[in-house]
């Protein structure tokens, strides 16, 4: 098998039979910048609302939302009282509690969370 190649045929090749369709192959791809760009701001619009410090709930409350997300199967999005460097809250945590006790709680089978932990808890 030879293994070099005629450039008259390459350039053949190129000149008669291949189209280039320019722009429209990237037409169903995002460039990496503009990935970038989109992953950032939606970084912040997701955390534009998690920004404030929400109020402290009382235990029961907070017991209640447990209950009632481990009982009817539904979503919860809790926060922590923990912040960040820049004293801005830590992201909500979101899922479905599977099994608490007095002192923690179970979020979709792999989260353990201290039940001391957390600031407020709502219903998705």
């Amino acid at each position: 098998m030879n293994n070099e190649f005629d450039m008259g045929v390459v350039n053949n090749f190129f000149k008669y039979d291949y189209y280039d369709r320019g722009m429209m192959k990237w037409a169903g791809f995002y460039l990496s910048d503009h990935t970038t760009e989109l992953k950032k701001e939606q970084t912040l619009s997701h955390n534009k609302d998690q920004q404030t410090i929400g109020k402290q709930q009382a235990e029961d409350k907070i017991g209640d939302g447990l209950f009632h997300s481990y009982v009817n199967k539904r979503t919860v999005s809790i926060q922590l009282k923990r912040v960040d460097i820049n004293g801005r809250p830590v992201r909500r945590i979101v899922g479905i509690v599977v099994g608490y006790n007095e002192t923690k709680v179970i979020l979709n089978n792999d989260l353990f969370i201290d039940v001391s932990d957390i600031r407020n808890i709502e219903e998705e």
